[in-house]
């Protein structure tokens, strides 16, 4: 699997999971809540398919990666490949 195939498959599936932790229906919130806990971040919290614990600040951070992981997939080894670039003698 080359760098371009690799950075665009991961950006898509970190979009996906990062608006899914946007869809209340996908999310289950936690039994008990959050004892003793001071400083908490309520705002799409849950946990995604039951399993994975997420709050908006978690969803927003896969968004990222995954808009990087697309914008950047074009360009990865292109600008790898550059004669003269110190990654040139290890990638090319």
């Amino acid at each position: 699997m080359s760098v371009r195939r690799f950075a665009m498959l991961f950006g898509v599936v970190f979009l996906l999971v990062g608006a899914m932790g946007f869809v209340p229906q996908l999310l289950w919130h936690p039994a008990g809540g959050h004892e003793g806990h001071t400083v908490r971040i309520d705002a799409f919290e849950g946990y995604l398919l039951g399993l994975f614990h997420v709050n908006v600040l978690h969803s927003l951070v896969h968004v990222l990666f995954g808009v990087m992981g697309i914008v950047m997939s074009p360009r990865s080894t292109r600008r790898a490949c550059t004669p003269g670039s110190w990654r040139w003698a290890t990638v090319c």
